[in-house]
């Protein structure tokens, strides 16, 4: 099967959606292994024509991901002990979708963010400095430039 199954996958070259939207071969392929695979876990009793069918079917829908994020979803499906038939795509879609939130959920309560926090709008100097983020410093002023400290206040040369 897993024979069928992978020759499937080569020959998908463009997605049902578009015809305009080519399938990438690689992404084509891994998409193929990872059905073969967990097939042999949920149905080895699938037909050549029943997995030739599935395969073009979860690469038309998961064809946008990126290799390892479907890969993982395969994975993870397969360990989950929830798991009790063979996925349908929308299934490893949740799962890919879900580890993407994931990522950014973590990347940004362990600070991968600027240095500095977030960036400052064009000509920030032009607000008055009680308004400034606690970031934004005076010898960062363009030279040439004037601030002020106050709204109303008298502009002034930043301190360098």
């Amino acid at each position: 099967m897993i024979g069928t199954v992978t020759s499937s996958a080569a020959s998908i070259t463009r997605s049902a959606d578009t015809d305009e939207s080519p399938i990438d071969p690689a992404t084509a392929q891994a998409i193929g292994v990872e059905v073969a695979r967990i097939a042999g876990h949920f149905r080895p009793d699938l037909r050549p024509q029943q997995a030739e069918m599935l395969t073009r079917d979860f690469i038309e829908d998961l064809a946008r991901y990126r290799i390892p994020e479907i890969q993982a979803a395969f994975a993870e499906y397969r360990r989950a002990p929830d798991s009790r038939g063979f996925p349908r795509p929308g299934a490893i879609i949740a799962l890919i979708q879900k580890s993407q939130a994931d990522r950014r959920t973590s990347s940004i309560q362990e600070g991968l963010q600027p240095e500095f926090g977030e960036s400052r709008p064009s000509m920030w100097w032009a607000q008055p400095k009680s308004m400034w983020r606690s970031h934004w410093r005076e010898s960062d002023v363009p030279s040439g430039e004037k601030i002020r400290d106050e709204p109303r206040g008298v502009l002034r040369d930043p301190a360098r």
